[in-house]
C-alpha cells in the first residue's frame, strides 16, 4: 500500500485554499482567491487537478488554437481576451475586437484588413491596372507616374507590393 499524505487547514492548491474537511467522503471544503468555496476531492488537490474554482478556470481557459502574434492579411493578433474574444490590430493601427470565428475567416482571406486599408488596397489595384497598362505600351515609370500624378516612388512601392 502506498503513503496516504494528509492534508492540512490552512494549505495551499494553486488558488485554493484548504477551510475545512467536508461533510462528503474525501472531500474538503476550500476557498478561492476569488472568495468563492467549493467542494474538492482530495485526489484533485494532491495530483494538481482542482487549483482553482471552477468559475476561474471559466475565464482564465487557454483557446483550442493559439493565433498568438500571428499575422492573417494585415491583422496581427495581439492578445486572447477570454471567451472567444481576441484583440487584433492593423498594419494602419486600428485595434479591434474580434471572434476565433472571425479570425477563421480572415485565415481564408475573407476579411483581410481594415475598412480603411481595403479603400486604398482597391484605389492601388486600379492604380497598378494603369501602371501595366503604361508599362505595356512601352512608358517608363516617370511618364506613368506623372499621367497618375504619383511620384515615382509610389509607383515602385505599389508594383513591389502588388507584382510578387
Amino acid at each position: 500500500m502506498g503513503k496516504c499524505r494528509t492534508i492540512e487547514i490552512g494549505e495551499r492548491f494553486g488558488r485554493l485554499e484548504v477551510m475545512s474537511c467536508s461533510f462528503r467522503p474525501h472531500h474538503f471544503v476550500c476557498r478561492c482567491d476569488c472568495g468563492k468555496e467549493s467542494n474538492v476531492l482530495k485526489y484533485n488537490l494532491l495530483n494538481g487537478v482542482s487549483t482553482q474554482c471552477c468559475d476561474c478556470n471559466r475565464h482564465t481557459k487557454k483557446p483550442k488554437k493559439d493565433y498568438l502574434r500571428k499575422r492573417f492579411g494585415h491583422w496581427k493578433v495581439l492578445s486572447y481576451l477570454g471567451r472567444g474574444r481576441w484583440e487584433i490590430r492593423c498594419d494602419c493601427g486600428k485595434k479591434k475586437e474580434t471572434s476565433t470565428y472571425a479570425i477563421t475567416a480572415m485565415k481564408s482571406n475573407l476579411n483581410w484588413s481594415c475598412a480603411k486599408c481595403a479603400q486604398a488596397y482597391r484605389i492601388d489595384r486600379e492604380r497598378l491596372v494603369l501602371i501595366k497598362a503604361g508599362l505595356t505600351a512601352g512608358l517608363n515609370q516617370p511618364a506613368i507616374a506623372q499621367l497618375l500624378n504619383l511620384t515615382s516612388e509610389r509607383i515602385g512601392q505599389i508594383i513591389k507590393v502588388y507584382l510578387k
